[in-house]
């Protein structure tokens, strides 16, 4: 039941994220060339249900055409000895997936994805 309501809301998140994307993407008629991005909170999510989501949740954005994604791991602070696991985990994860992942500069708790145009 948990799996279909995570796939549920992945596609959820992403149908929203390209229509929120298209309409903030355009100004007075005219398109924005910014590029489309969704964040996804993984606040919670263990590091097989996180591998899951980011698998999932980066073939879906390919298939939309998205080319940046944030996903939202947290500092670490409830890790023990408040050390991170999910960050560095992410960021793995997405560099083994073809894509280019790291820390996003204003907040360590966020990782921003750069999505190639094919996701091996």
């Amino acid at each position: 039941m948990s799996y279909h309501l995570l796939i549920l809301g992945i596609i959820l998140g992403i149908i929203i994220g390209l229509f929120i994307g298209i309409y903030m993407g355009t100004r007075n008629g005219k398109k924005r060339m910014e590029p489309k991005q969704i964040k996804h909170n993984l606040h919670g999510f263990s590091r097989k249900e996180a591998k899951e989501y980011v698998t999932r949740a980066l073939y879906y954005a390919n298939v939309f055409g998205l080319r940046k994604i944030q996903f939202i791991t947290g500092w670490g602070k409830h890790s023990h000895d408040q050390v991170p696991i999910l960050r560095p985990y992410v960021i793995e994860l997405c560099q083994k997936l073809g894509c280019r992942a790291e820390k996003n500069a204003k907040n360590d708790g966020v990782v921003d994805v750069f999505i190639k145009e094919k996701i091996n």
